[in-house]
């Protein structure tokens, strides 16, 4: 039996209360957390059947062009990792859920469904139906800490241990803040950052999102202070579930470019975690699965990578073709000018 809650609903929690090991990007508060970014309306799809059961949370999003007189939408999964999370890890709970999925999807008008990136350790990808929805998409680099301290050392890349010595020297030290007393200290740092690399405006976000994050989302998080004369000059934000730890958003101050400690905190932060019973540290990719800067600054510290996939699945193709088609007629473009999924949301 498939069950769909909202993203606040009690029911919600009492089903995630149901698994073990969940990544915080399987939990609820999370979800909420997505919503409040302004991604769409959070939904938590829970599933119970002869084969065992699965938790998918994901966002509804209105679509922007009718099709026959009728409003459709399409979902997506939160930014970070998705897709169905199965227990146990079994290709027919998947077929039951995939069957059960997509009877919901048509009855409630949802033409498609997109998937960022499924879960690197979890690698759901190969459970998930239909298959040929899988779009490869780079590689994933995952920091295994459950190794001795030494070997952790022993396997960074020369750089990074050029770095921390540097970072050392100059006098550079990492606090953590398991609370978030400090949170609109990093808020500031990150906001000036975004503003300095003209991020988009997803990645902007409002003081509702942290005011719930410092509540709903206390227990999953905690931030990393690098500090140089007292005075703040790189910050990163955790999360923290099961098994698995997040590099979720960071920022620091240019002016300290050359103090190298945004490594140093990465670092330290691993060992804080390894000390904590965590196993993996998920740093991730780069910018959408690019093996650019920021995947090879992230691989200089774990050679580990996990392949990368999203999923793109239309369920009713007749709605989805009409509201292309008038996308196409209102926009001039063709699907052929953009990599979007829907290709309506280019």
């Amino acid at each position: 039996m498939l069950q769909v809650f909202e993203a606040e609903s009690p029911k919600a929690k009492e089903a995630a209360a149901r698994f073990q090991g969940l990544d915080v990007y399987y939990r609820p508060e999370y979800l909420k957390l997505s919503e409040l970014a302004g991604e769409g309306k959070g939904r938590f799809a829970f599933y119970e059947g002869a084969k065992g059961r699965v938790l998918y949370p994901f966002l509804f999003r209105e679509a922007p062009f009718s099709a026959g007189g009728k409003r459709y939408g399409d979902i997506v999964s939160p930014y970070g990792y998705g897709g169905p999370f199965y227990e146990p890890r079994s290709p027919q709970l998947a077929k039951e859920f995939a069957r059960a999925f997509h009877a919901y999807c048509l009855k409630n008008g949802i033409v498609a469904e997109f998937i960022r990136f499924f879960h690197p350790v979890l690698a759901n990808h190969k459970l998930f139906i239909p298959a040929d929805a899988l779009v490869p998409r780079g590689s994933m680099v995952v920091w295994e800490l459950d190794k001795p301290e030494e070997t952790l050392k022993e396997e960074l890349s020369p750089k990074v241990k050029r770095n921390l010595k540097t970072a050392e020297r100059a006098g550079v030290t990492i606090l953590f803040d398991e609370n978030l007393e400090r949170l609109q200290d990093f808020i500031r740092l990150y906001g000036d950052t975004m503003k300095r690399r003209v991020a988009e405006q997803r990645y902007l976000f409002n003081q509702d999102y942290f005011a719930f994050l410092k509540t709903a989302l206390k227990p999953f998080a905690f931030l990393a202070f690098a500090e140089k004369d007292e005075r703040i000059i790189a910050s990163s934000l955790f999360l923290a579930s099961g098994p698995f730890l997040a590099y979720h958003l960071s920022g620091s101050d240019f002016e300290f470019r050359s103090s190298c400690a945004n490594e140093l905190l990465l670092f330290k932060a691993a060992l804080w975690g390894k000390a904590r019973g965590f196993r993996f540290l998920n740093l991730g990719g780069g910018v959408g699965g690019a093996q650019d800067s920021l995947f090879r600054f992230k691989a200089s510290f774990a050679s580990t990578t996990r392949p990368a996939f999203q999923g793109k699945v239309v369920h009713d193709a007749e709605a989805y073709a009409a509201i292309v088609r008038a996308w196409k007629e209102a926009s001039g473009k063709t699907e052929a000018e953009t990599s979007f999924f829907p290709v309506y949301r280019a």
